[in-house]
């Protein structure tokens, strides 16, 4: 799955090279590409060694800078370039497409991030086919991804010059976490949640939808969807809980825990694992546990556990997953100091 197209300018975006000429040219059926991967909800950006003023410039003149977010234009190598993009969107390597007509500037990047997609972009038609498999969801979500992630380049800059620490920014954003109880009206972005979302990821199972909907459906199942806002706008619909309750051990047991990757560090998943623990605790189930199957993404899963006194519950069953648990009798889960938790789901089945 690509989730984000980084483009060289010089010989890939346009031709020529816009420090010897100006006159440069965008490529042929470079606009329609452009297009299709922004329609696709797939996120662009620029790794070009070049002045940014004269680039900006000519991109404005070609109506093309919009489609970018955080364009690294400087003479930096290409690979500190995918660096900064990687972190400041929170996704790996191998989400990434890299179009270089440079063979050095592709190695180079390889050499660092083996895992991540390259192309020489000479052949376009190639591109649109690799853009063209990626799955098109219809969530609201997948339709504003674009713009969530415009808005979070804004609340980048506003980090870059707060002056006190990242928690004191945090503290600053006034984030706001919603729960709703889900219904078959979000089967859309449940299963974007639970395909897209790899890092904040419980399991990494990918159920189908005929099993999200026997879920929703069920009296012995919960799914809950976290709707979360700050002063900066909307992140959507970015978290998903999925609970299933044993009345009789008095269990009340995540099967899926999932944040969208772009809410990573923001303290979401601390707050699902909150709600689920308060649920726990207003149904007088005495257990709260965690699916969960270790992958190369959601080291973070573990750390979340072990920061909340939930410990590896050692099994003779030959289980897929591990399990995590908790005596909600001896212990409790907090509610980070920095988000307001809006409950909208009592009463509501």
């Amino acid at each position: 799955m690509i989730k984000c197209v980084v483009w060289d300018l010089d010989n890939t975006l346009w031709d020529g090279i816009i420090s010897e000429d100006l006159s440069v040219q965008l490529r042929h059926d470079v606009l329609t590409l452009l297009k299709l991967i922004n329609e696709k909800g797939i996120i662009q950006s620029i790794a070009s060694r070049n002045e940014k003023t004269p680039v900006m410039k000519k991109m404005e003149e070609f109506n093309v800078h919009q489609y970018f977010l955080l364009p690294q234009i400087s003479w930096d190598s290409k690979a500190d370039a995918i660096k900064r993009i990687i972190n400041s969107f929170n996704i790996k390597a191998n989400d990434i497409l890299f179009i270089d007509d440079s063979q050095f500037e592709r190695d180079q990047v390889k050499q660092m991030y083996p895992t991540i997609m390259v192309d020489d972009g000479r052949n376009l038609g190639n591109i649109v086919k690799l853009i063209s498999q990626n799955n098109t969801y219809t969530s609201e979500e997948a339709k504003e991804r674009i713009q969530y992630y415009k808005t979070e380049e804004m609340r980048i800059s506003k980090m870059e010059q707060f002056p006190g620490t990242e928690m004191d920014f945090l503290h600053s954003c006034g984030i706001k976490v919603e729960m709703l109880r889900a219904n078959v009206e979000d089967l859309e972005r449940i299963k974007e949640l639970i395909d897209r979302t790899n890092q904040m990821n419980a399991t990494g199972l990918r159920l189908s939808k005929e099993e999200i909907i026997e879920m929703i459906n069920s009296p012995d199942h919960e799914i809950y969807i976290s709707l979360v806002n700050d002063k900066y706008g909307s992140y959507g619909r970015s978290g998903l809980l999925i609970v299933s309750k044993d009345d009789v051990s008095r269990e009340y047991e995540i099967i899926q825990l999932i944040v969208s990757c772009r809410l990573m560090g923001k303290g979401i998943a601390q707050t699902l694992l909150h709600f689920a623990y308060q649920k726990s605790k207003e149904n007088k189930y005495n257990l709260l546990s965690c699916r969960f199957i270790r992958n190369q993404y959601n080291r973070q899963m573990i750390l979340l556990f072990a920061s909340n006194n939930l410990t590896n519950a050692k099994s003779n069953e030959s289980t897929a997953f591990t399990k995590y648990v908790l005596d909600t009798t001896m212990f409790n889960i907090n509610l980070p100091d920095w988000i307001t938790l809006i409950d909208n789901t009592k009463g509501v089945k």
